[in-house]
């Protein structure tokens, strides 16, 4: 009897280290292609080709490491919700959840309709990743 609660332990918490792993991956894929997408309105292939970074201005190396972070941050934060212990992980979603809800509101809201969908779509996905890593309590086998 111990066996199965212990496996049912164990069952919960890899299913919650796949969801935030999930749930990472789409905010990813939401990022890949709002910005792809952007590449098809005004003048963006144009300002890119003169290094132009929208409205960061000139992609100097600053504004490319910052941005850089930015995006390094949720892609590693896939296999992190898979690999790093339970606590760290829950917090470090948490953390990362809010502050990508945060900069989605403040960078996709005003621009053409269909990024203020994906970024009201990324402000869905980043909350229920903070969601789901508050929620997650550690499971006692008995």
């Amino acid at each position: 009897m111990s066996t199965d609660l212990s496996n049912n332990a164990m069952n919960k918490e890899l299913f919650t280290r796949v969801k935030l792993a999930a749930l990472w991956a789409s905010l990813m894929f939401l990022y890949i292609y709002a910005d792809y997408f952007m590449l098809y309105t005004g003048n963006t292939v144009k300002n890119m080709m003169n290094g132009i970074m929208g409205p960061l201005g000139p992609a100097n190396d600053k504004i490319m490491i910052a941005v850089s972070i930015l995006m390094i941050v949720p892609s590693m934060m896939i296999c992190l919700s898979a690999l790093l212990p339970r606590q760290i992980n829950k917090w470090l979603n948490v953390l990362f959840g809010c502050a990508y809800a945060f900069i989605a509101g403040a960078s996709n809201m005003g621009g053409a309709p269909f990024y203020v969908l994906f970024g009201v779509v990324e402000i869905i996905v980043s909350l229920l990743i903070v969601f789901i890593a508050f929620s997650w309590r550690k499971e006692i086998a008995k």
